[in-house]
């Protein structure tokens, strides 16, 4: 695979040097809002996707939570970084049949990384919902899958979003 000039991949490094096109080299604690490029946002996808393959592959019936905790910290990233519902629009643009949907990052990221096959619009939005409400009790993705079980589960979970008074 040949890379045009403006899809060249970089290292750490280069891409600090390069940013300014003044060959300094950025702190670490570049802006927000530095940039974030194509072929790192496919990368991030293809974890997740290669997540998604591992739980397909493996007859776990807890599998499934390797999938979401990828999903789950792949929109935590995004978030922290002030760009979750921008990545969502880029990621969902490289999709390959990309459909009118809400811009829900972690909709987004199940969308461009499951089978469309196995997981339909109900699925999907079940959940996103589930992570959002993992997301609203600042759970970290290493503990998502203790959080869930300890909820009650994937559907109790993505329930609970839709009734905050019941979720303590």
């Amino acid at each position: 695979m040949t890379a045009t000039p403006s899809e060249k991949l970089y290292t750490a490094s280069e891409w600090d040097e390069r940013r300014d096109g003044t060959g300094h080299r950025w702190p670490r604690s570049t802006p927000a809002r530095a940039p974030y490029p194509k072929h790192c946002l496919r990368r991030d996808l293809a974890v997740v996707r290669a997540a998604w393959r591992k739980y397909q592959s493996v007859a776990d019936k807890d599998g499934v939570y390797t999938y979401l905790t990828s999903v789950y910290a792949l929109a935590a990233a995004w978030s922290r970084k002030n760009r979750a519902r921008s990545q969502a629009r880029r990621a969902l643009g490289l999709a390959r049949h990309p459909i009118k949907m809400a811009l829900e990052p972690t909709a987004i990221i199940i969308f461009c990384t499951a089978d469309p096959a196995k997981v339909d619009g109900r699925t999907r939005s079940r959940w996103s919902r589930l992570l959002r409400f993992a997301a609203a009790h600042n759970t970290p993705p290493k503990s998502l899958a203790g959080f869930i079980k300890g909820r009650g589960g994937i559907n109790r979970c993505s329930s609970l979003l839709s009734t905050p008074e019941n979720a303590d």
